[in-house]
């Protein structure tokens, strides 16, 4: 959830990013598709740089380069201590791969808590840049992902090297089929 307004915002095919970057880093990052009303606007003067520098790698992973986010600074004070363990691991799943709930659990030291991991997930509160799309059930199908199954359809296809707005029609082509 964005805290009081977003200061930053990326159009991507299908939606919007918007975030929130505070004195400490990247605070909030999260999707408004096309018919979502956006969030309530202030300005980004305080935290330029940052904020163009999110925009680069952003840039660069739309276009469909490999992109490390690990040069932006996360403020992610606001979840808990299991939450944030889960966050770290989920960073750990590198661009274009996937991960299990359960492999996830055991990488955070909850061998048995896949579920609490998929909550954890569900709290995150910088999506792309806390890769939550790359983790997918046991069974090889996507389980959850907070903005929908539509939007982590299509950050997997970006990352295996399919153009963004190709990816999207895919992505919407596999929703409604």
């Amino acid at each position: 959830m964005i805290p009081s307004a977003a200061n930053f915002r990326f159009p991507i095919p299908g939606g919007v990013l918007y975030g929130y970057i505070s004195e400490r880093g990247l605070r909030a990052l999260q999707l408004y598709a096309d018919n979502q009303s956006p969030p309530p606007w202030a300005p980004l003067a305080p935290h330029l740089d940052r904020g163009r520098e999110l925009r680069h790698l952003l840039e660069r992973y739309f276009a469909g380069l490999k992109t490390d986010f690990d040069a932006v600074a996360l403020d992610l004070d606001t979840g808990t201590a299991f939450q944030r363990r889960v966050w770290r691991e989920a960073c750990a799943v590198p661009y274009g791969g996937t991960t299990s709930y359960g492999a996830l659990a055991q990488a955070a030291g909850a061998s048995r808590a896949a579920r609490a991991v998929g909550t954890a997930l569900g709290a995150n509160p910088v999506i792309l840049l806390v890769p939550c799309h790359r983790v997918i059930a046991a069974d090889g199908s996507l389980g959850g992902y907070g903005p929908g199954l539509l939007w982590k359809r299509f950050f997997l296809a970006v990352e295996q090297g399919v153009p963004p707005r190709q990816a999207w029609h895919a992505a919407r082509s596999a929703e409604s089929g």
